[in-house]
């Protein structure tokens, strides 16, 4: 008995293409119109039924159609289709059903100009800042129009179940999984129960901690600190205000990271104590040394032990996943790789990526228009797709942050700027600090976190112009900035 596959009914979808004259909406419609489009991920079938509308959004509109296209041409700049593309977004079923269309793609000249640049940031652009989407198309050709049924396909009617993946052997993920075995086999020996609940000791209250910060032991912790710290204005991050114990300034996002992460690994990471402070965050104090401090005196047999524990630190990590990118409890986003200021919440990965993705074309913009002397042409950053899923990231694995106690378990500390990131954000943040590593550290960082280098040069561009955005709310209702809106 042979099995046939049923054959799949075709929707049919009318669009209306609305857009100023010479804005290539007349030959956007001979090309879409009675145009059949198949998903390959659910073999689910569209047709498209296109008609010419007049430059304004009719009353009816959405009595007549199910999906609209607003078009301009990116020869000649965004002019009035933000506008109507907003205006017909207003009365939509929703935002999803209208999408921006930049015609005459082959007519843009590939000089360097706004227009050239800010067309490869206009996805993220309209999906930020107005949420809709966006598809470029050629004045001629059919480059863009399979994007763009494909767009329209996925608003109609989203993706049911995706196809049976095939069964190819995936390289990296097999070179991935020796380097753990390796990482496993030679990694530093941890407790089962190294982050084990203890009960606190002591009564502690907020103006104890402010004495005990005055002591002449603890000031001359603090001393002998300064040489390694990388404190604000020149202080110290953490004050060791008895024999057992740290205390720092509270962050509440740390104190939810910290114990995240002890609740969810077997990372060793020293208890946060005392909750109910309102100015400290206290913690055990771990007797050792900071790598920064002892790294130089390890045997390189040491090193590479340490870089193994250190990967199946960042595996365990990377099994973490998310929804909301950034801190555990308030979902901001901040530390060394934002400029050192907060930014967000950000309601999904995706507007996260779109946020990013606005930021460094900023500062690609920047770096093509001011070029620093014998700098060379940077590459175009990474506009859409790659890897953006959320991973618990610790994202300042910095030598500094990296304890190494007197009976040889590797302990991680300062978690305030941790949470929820894509995972290559974790050599981003290793990467930050290299020119103040010894070579042989900087050596280990593709073992310890990978490599990324699209990623690493994406972030140099936004870290250029990250500053730009520290007083803007998460959901601009209008924005300009890097983007030239003609």
């Amino acid at each position: 008995m042979s099995c046939i596959e049923p054959k799949s009914q075709v929707k049919h979808a009318r669009v209306a293409v609305i857009g100023n004259p010479a804005t290539g909406k007349s030959s956007l419609v001979s090309r879409i119109d009675k145009r059949h489009f198949r998903r390959p991920v659910d073999r689910f079938q569209i047709q498209i039924h296109a008609s010419e509308c007049d430059v304004t959004v009719p009353a009816d509109l959405w009595n007549g159609f199910e999906f609209v296209l607003v078009t301009f041409a990116l020869n000649e700049g965004v002019g009035s289709a933000r506008a109507l593309a907003m205006e017909a977004a207003k009365s939509a079923p929703h935002r999803g059903l209208v999408c921006i269309v930049g015609t005459k793609l082959d007519l843009v000249p590939r000089d360097y100009s706004d227009l050239d640049m800010d067309r490869h940031v206009y996805s993220s652009y309209f999906a930020y800042f107005d949420r809709l989407y966006y598809a470029a198309v050629s004045s001629s050709q059919d480059i863009g129009i399979e994007e763009l049924l494909g767009v329209i396909a996925n608003q109609v009617q989203p993706p049911g179940l995706s196809a049976p993946p095939t069964t190819i052997l995936d390289w990296g993920r097999i070179g991935a999984w020796i380097l753990d075995s390796i990482a496993a086999l030679f990694a530093l020996s941890v407790s089962a129960n190294v982050n084990q609940q203890t009960p606190d000791l002591h009564e502690l209250d907020d103006t104890t901690v402010q004495t005990l910060l005055k002591t002449p032991e603890c000031m001359a912790w603090d001393t002998a600190l300064k040489k390694y710290a990388r404190g604000i204005f020149g202080g110290v991050p953490a004050h060791k205000i008895t024999p057992t114990l740290i205390a720092k300034v509270l962050y509440p996002s740390e104190y939810a990271n910290v114990r995240f992460v002890r609740q969810h690994t077997t990372i060793p990471v020293p208890q946060p104590r005392y909750p109910h402070l309102s100015s400290y965050l206290v913690m055990d104090y771990i007797e050792g040394k900071m790598l920064l401090e002892c790294w130089d005196s390890l045997s390189s047999f040491m090193k590479f032990r340490i870089a193994c524990t250190l990967r199946g630190y960042v595996s365990q990590l990377r099994r973490l996943q998310g929804t909301i990118p950034g801190t555990v409890a308030m979902g901001i986003v901040g530390g060394v790789l934002f400029d050192d200021q907060d930014y967000g919440p950000f309601e999904s990965a995706m507007s996260f990526q779109q946020f990013c993705e606005i930021v460094a074309h900023d500062g690609w913009k920047s770096r093509i228009k001011h070029p620093f002397p014998g700098q060379t042409r940077p590459h175009l950053p990474v506009f859409g797709g790659g890897e953006w899923s959320l991973v618990f990231t610790h994202a300042d694995l910095n030598l500094t942050n990296i304890l190494l106690s007197n009976d040889g378990v590797l302990w991680i500390i300062d978690w305030a700027t941790s949470g929820f990131f894509p995972p290559w954000l974790e050599t981003v943040g290793l990467r930050y600090y290299e020119d103040d590593a010894p070579p042989s550290w900087r050596r280990l960082r593709w073992f310890i976190a990978g490599t990324n280098p699209q990623y690493e040069e994406f972030w140099d561009n936004l870290m250029i112009k990250v500053h730009r955005y520290r007083r803007l709310p998460p959901t601009y209702p209008r924005g300009h900035l890097g983007l030239t809106l003609q």
